[in-house]
């Protein structure tokens, strides 16, 4: 055994932070949120009886070429993030009960799932309680 010292409580708190933030970021970047602001770009917004904020020219298609641009960069945030939740939240508990090859394990597959988005592993070992 290792000399250090996990606190679970401690590593759960944490984690429910960086879930509560990445919630708020990927709802912020949901589907429906560019949707909107491509609508906006090129319908304007209606304030009563008047259409206000049109945009015209290439903005709209520029906004929309920069939004798919970040497309893949935007997956592999929120790849990162979960496969961090699960592999720091399952190497925890491995830890804890004393399986540290087990632990290294997910630590390993961690970074896996963060490079590949492939989180197959987890969720054969029931980490996502299914």
């Amino acid at each position: 055994m290792s000399s250090w010292s996990i606190d679970g409580a401690q590593v759960q708190t944490v984690l429910n932070n960086v879930k509560t933030y990445a919630d708020q970021f990927q709802t912020g970047l949901s589907e429906d949120k560019f949707t909107d602001l491509s609508n906006c770009l090129t319908a304007g917004m209606t304030e009563g009886s008047a259409s206000v904020n049109t945009v015209t020219g290439a903005v709209p298609g520029a906004v929309n070429d920069l939004i798919s641009s970040l497309s893949d960069e935007l997956t592999t945030i929120g790849n990162r993030v979960q496969a961090g939740i699960l592999g720091v939240a399952s190497a925890t508990v491995s830890y804890n009960q004393g399986n540290e090859e087990m632990a290294a394990t997910f630590q390993s597959e961690m970074s896996t799932a963060a490079q590949t988005g492939d989180f197959s592993f987890f969720e054969q070992h029931n980490v996502f309680g299914s």
